[in-house]
């Protein structure tokens, strides 16, 4: 299926939060989250280090180790894991880097592609993890 969609990554990126957002205070073992989840492990480890980079969760290496949120649900929002998977929002390449297009001097849609990733990332970001989980 072709379409707008989020990545599997982003996907697997969410249930992670979401499934540690459940218990925010427990330490969680890859191996539960890459069950429960039914995420495969060598993803799971991918997307456990960029989740760790931009300080959604902390992993604890080594033995009683694991994996729990870095801070509250309610401070994390679809968009902080949107970005730590994807690095950003955009619909179109342009809406990331001008110069990408020689067109977008004079371009119509240009404009409509700015107004729908400014409207995607608020949205996004307005969406907290306690707000979801709160929504079961």
């Amino acid at each position: 299926m072709r379409g707008f969609q989020i990545t599997k990554e982003t996907d697997y990126a969410v249930r992670i939060i979401l499934y540690l957002s459940r218990e925010e205070n427990h330490i969680f073992k890859s191996e539960d989250i890459s069950k429960k989840m039914l995420i495969p492990q060598d993803f799971l480890r991918k997307i456990l280090k960029r989740l760790e980079k931009k300080g959604l969760i902390k992993i604890k290496r080594g033995v009683g180790g694991g994996i729990k949120l870095s801070r509250k649900p309610e401070k994390i929002t679809l968009y902080d894991v949107v970005e730590a998977i994807e690095d950003t929002v955009a619909l179109n390449r342009c809406v990331i880097n001008k110069s990408t297009c020689r067109l977008v001097s004079n371009c119509p849609a240009h404009p409509v592609w700015m107004k729908l990733r400014k409207e995607i990332v608020n949205s996004l970001t307005e969406i907290d993890f306690r707000n979801i989980i709160s929504k079961k």
